[in-house]
């Protein structure tokens, strides 16, 4: 892995759900960890929705394997750490493990449309 591509810093996040003053379930979400990121954008698509021009983002991200970072599923999300109005990428798949190791992963994201 060359260390030098992974120049983004972004939060994991996993849902929990809640309960508000109604007693309805919500999501929220916690941070698990901070990580170096390397974010490669793959294909973007925009759509018209009720007047409104929606556009969308498919994003590698690949992140080095750490046990924090193992348990990460298609549920969590990644959202920039150091930016006043943060991107959130949302993981559209399940994480591969490049080469079946414990070296890095490789996330599948969507970013745009839902915010999480």
């Amino acid at each position: 892995m060359r260390a030098g591509r992974l120049c983004h810093r972004l939060v994991v996040e996993r849902p929990v759900p809640t309960r508000d003053s109604t007693g309805d379930e919500v999501i929220e979400w916690r941070s698990i960890g901070t990580v170096w990121a390397a974010i490669e954008p793959t294909r973007g698509s925009e759509a018209m929705r009720s007047g409104q021009i929606l556009a969308e983002l498919d994003t590698k991200i690949v992140i080095r394997w750490s046990p924090n970072v193992a348990v990460v599923s298609a549920k969590y999300r990644l959202r920039h750490a150091e930016q006043s109005n943060p991107t959130t990428y949302n993981i559209a798949a399940p994480p591969i493990h490049v080469n079946l190791g414990q070296r890095e992963i490789e996330l599948m994201c969507k970013s745009g449309v839902n915010a999480g």
